[in-house]
């Protein structure tokens, strides 16, 4: 696995697709020295069904595509076969709703990222690395550095938070990280993150 990860940073993936691409293919390949009397077309189905969550099986199945196309260059048909992708409407909170949940935050900075997160169509992972430099308060923009698709956007800022974005970038340098935990370090996605404090929130609401 170490060469698809090598491969990988070569192309400009990130860091959250590198780990989640090499885990899928280990557990692939271990699956097919468990599964070898199998045929590769029949380890390939029977490995993706054993995830029964359509977004993991999807990322997983984008995985070992690109391993056979980029790494084995072998030909697996059944990796370009069309699946059916459920469909789910969007749960859409009202202005109402979303002034309901932010009221029940009563860290201020959690409620400033939460309320990023809802005013300005930030991801999570796009709030914990925003820096001091990319908010531009007299502008009332946030400039988003390499999102999505390695690709920069500028987004608007609510004027509710300019006091206390103020009040937390004085005399700090561009480039610190916006909003640090307690102990002064970033905030991550997937530990103490934005997203364990959303999901607190609208477990209380």
């Amino acid at each position: 696995m170490h060469k698809l990860g090598e491969h990988l940073l070569m192309r400009n993936y990130s860091p959250r697709t590198i780990r989640a691409y090499t885990r899928y293919c280990s557990e692939f390949c271990a699956f097919c020295l468990d599964n070898s009397s199998l045929d590769r077309e029949q380890k390939i189905i029977r490995f993706l069904n054993t995830y029964p969550d359509p977004a993991t099986k999807a990322v997983a199945r984008s995985a070992l595509k690109y391993l056979y196309a980029n790494i084995l260059k072998l030909p697996a048909p059944v990796l370009h076969t069309r699946t059916r992708k459920p469909r789910k409407l969007p749960t859409v909170l009202t202005r109402v709703q979303v002034a309901m949940v932010l009221n029940t935050i009563p860290n201020p900075k959690h409620r400033a990222m939460i309320a990023m997160m809802y005013g300005s169509g930030l991801r999570v992972s796009e709030v914990v690395s925003l820096k001091v430099g990319d908010v531009h308060l007299s502008r009332n923009r946030i400039h988003v550095h390499q999102s999505k698709n390695l690709k920069d956007r500028i987004t608007v800022l609510s004027p509710l938070l300019t006091d206390y974005l103020k009040l937390i970038t004085e005399n700090r340098q561009s480039k610190e990280f916006l909003f640090l935990t307690q102990c002064s370090n970033r905030y991550s996605v997937r530990t103490h993150s934005v997203r364990t404090i959303l999901q607190a929130v609208l477990w209380k609401s």
